[in-house]
């Protein structure tokens, strides 16, 4: 195996300490959904992110139809991690795409 070099060993000792330093965050942390609430809220995974990006894409249309239209586009990025994942175990069973 190759010697590391020394950035390679500070960048290692930077991500050791970081990482240490969120474990002692979250044990802290009194209220663990409150503090995630922001970046679930801005995920693809989240309803909120869609209504929030319906609001944006069409400023115009009553809010009852940019829910609709939210909850349309969220089934659709649904759909279209599960064909990416369908399409993939497919590869993989086929062993075109060997995992490593």
């Amino acid at each position: 195996m190759a010697r590391k070099t020394p950035e390679q060993l500070k960048a290692e000792a930077r991500s050791r300490a970081a990482s240490i330093a969120a474990h002692a965050s979250w044990a802290q942390t009194p209220d663990r959904t409150e503090r995630a609430a922001a970046g679930y809220h801005a995920s693809p995974q989240s309803l909120a992110y869609w209504i929030a990006w319906a609001k944006d894409t069409h400023p115009q249309m009553p809010h009852a139809q940019q829910v609709k239209a939210a909850k349309n586009a969220y089934s659709a990025h649904m759909r279209q991690l599960s064909a990416k994942a369908v399409a993939k175990r497919a590869k993989q069973a086929t062993g075109e795409d060997a995992v490593a």
